[in-house]
């Protein structure tokens, strides 16, 4: 499942939940940076939302609710800048291919920076990739490197431990499983990192990114990843 706001006719994904095998599910969900793409530049005004719940070859007749929350915490810092980052595909040789560094211009008044991102792995190919293997996503920043990985991928009851997470127990299929960055009728939270001291205000910042299969290139032919990254900037 994914929540998307339209910005210009270009979606934007919110968040993101994986659905349930035939159990009535419940999710809470702190997206706060998203806030950026509710009000571009600060300026309001209408939104249009798409929820996209099953595929045309797979339609089900679940009904769905979906409320956004707001909470000022007094936190004292506000969401300046969402820039977007990389994003996902066929996790096989050429998954890395002109995957070239990227160069964010960190303004002057930035007091937090933030690597956000939303990562799942899906298919099967014969290494298990990527929703039954441990595949590894290295994002570097100025030179420091932040790793996000999936070791319960594949484990007998990997999933069992996060029915805090908003998944259900009891499910039909093989709910208990690991995956590859979900578990089935589980929410996927967001991989954030705080860099505000890798990155310098008023300077650019260097962020480049790999994908990897036990360490090195991946080697699959029918694996796919999801992922949407940003660098969250707060003044």
């Amino acid at each position: 499942m994914l929540l998307t706001v339209r910005d210009a006719g270009v979606g934007h994904e919110l968040a993101r939940f994986i659905t349930s095998y035939h159990r009535e599910t419940h999710w809470v969900e702190d997206i706060s940076p998203m806030l950026a793409q509710l009000a571009p530049g600060g300026a309001g005004g209408m939104r249009h939302f798409r929820w996209d719940f099953a595929p045309p070859w797979n339609t089900q007749p679940t009904a769905t609710e979906l409320s956004l929350r707001l909470l000022n915490k007094g936190s004292g810092l506000q969401v300046a800048q969402l820039v977007p980052l990389f994003t996902g595909g066929a996790f096989d040789a050429t998954y890395d291919v002109g995957r070239s560094p990227i160069t964010v211009q960190i303004p002057t008044d930035m007091k937090k920076a933030e690597l956000w991102m939303l990562l799942t792995g899906h298919g099967n190919d014969m290494y298990g990739c990527a929703e039954f293997c441990d595949h590894q996503h290295e994002f570097t920043v100025n030179g420091t490197t932040f790793t996000v990985d999936f070791p319960m991928a594949a484990t007998l009851a990997g999933c069992v431990s996060m029915e805090w997470n908003g998944m259900v127990p009891n499910q039909g299929g093989t709910w208990w499983t690991g995956r590859g960055g979900w578990c089935p009728g589980g929410q996927v939270d967001p991989h954030v990192f705080d860099v505000t001291t890798n990155v310098q205000a008023g300077s650019a910042a260097t962020i480049s990114y790999q994908g990897l299969f036990q360490n090195n290139p991946p080697m699959g032919t029918s694996a796919n990843i999801d992922l949407v990254s940003y660098l969250v900037i707060y003044h």
